[in-house]
């Protein structure tokens, strides 16, 4: 109730009995992003020997691989837009495209991987999604410079 006094009780530490050595927790409770990709694959199998959860550190583990190639299949995403020349688009038209574009695919590729921790999508679609959206999407974009020509 406001206005009592606080009383500070103090205990005796107590030893914690574990089955596993501290460096062994230490060495499963590393974050994904800082560590190498021949490190990942014992890392998860650690893991799921202890019971712990690995979705995030398979996702990273495929990231590492699925990113650089969807970085490249964006760049052929937009590649109907960009190289289409136009007297109609200017150099605010063409920055303002990218930006939207990259803001969109950074969006599908978070969202693909929320989807994954929360155990709705497989890590594999997670991972690998958004490279098979910007693939689906060329002859898409190919299409609609070719119809709406300016």
């Amino acid at each position: 109730v406001f206005g009592e006094r606080a009383s500070l009780q103090k205990y005796e530490n107590l030893p914690i009995h574990l089955a596993s050595t501290q460096k062994q927790i230490l060495s499963i409770a590393m974050e994904p992003s800082h560590l190498s990709i021949r490190k990942l694959g014992p890392l998860i199998a650690q893991r799921q020997e202890s019971g712990l959860g690995v979705t995030n550190y398979k996702i990273e583990l495929h990231q590492r691989f699925a990113a650089p190639l969807s970085i490249l299949a964006l760049c052929l995403l937009v590649s109907p837009m960009s190289l289409h020349p136009s007297r109609r688009r200017t150099l605010s038209n063409a920055l303002g495209f990218g930006v939207v574009m990259i803001g969109l695919s950074m969006t599908l590729q978070q969202t693909l991987r929320f989807l994954a921790l929360s155990d709705v999508l497989s890590v594999w679609v997670a991972s690998w999604g958004s490279l098979v959206c910007y693939l689906l999407g060329w002859p898409v974009m190919t299409w609609v410079v070719k119809t709406y020509k300016h």
